[in-house]
């Protein structure tokens, strides 16, 4: 009959010799989570924004912005293993915002 060996450990690939286990996490873990939280909470921070819109906008039109917010929240959730498109979403947010605003001024006539 064949040895008996204690099983392999994180994949060393052959049985009986264990590899090291790092209790470190992996840089890129370390980044990835930096760049989801910075990507969420740049999303909550533009928010306020969208909020803040009532003051300036309609009341029939502020619905569509608040869709649009939530749309791209939920896609920042979706998304969330690529840490660049979380980071994109306070950016599209913010210039969508500012853009709405600023068109909606020019061409409705819309002040606060």
């Amino acid at each position: 009959m064949g040895e008996l060996h204690p099983p392999a450990i994180a994949g060393s690939g052959r049985p009986g010799q264990a590899s090291r286990v790092s209790s470190q996490p992996h840089p890129t873990s370390v980044w990835r989570t930096v760049a989801l939280v910075l990507g969420i909470a740049g999303h909550l921070a533009v928010g306020v924004f969208y909020l803040a819109a009532g003051l300036v906008v309609p009341w029939p039109a502020l619905p569509f912005f608040w869709a649009f917010w939530i749309f791209l929240l939920v896609l920042a959730v979706r998304y969330r293993h690529r840490p660049v498109w979380v980071l994109a979403t306070p950016v599209v947010a913010a210039v969508a915002i500012l853009a709405a605003l600023s068109l909606g001024e020019a061409v409705f006539g819309w002040t606060a």
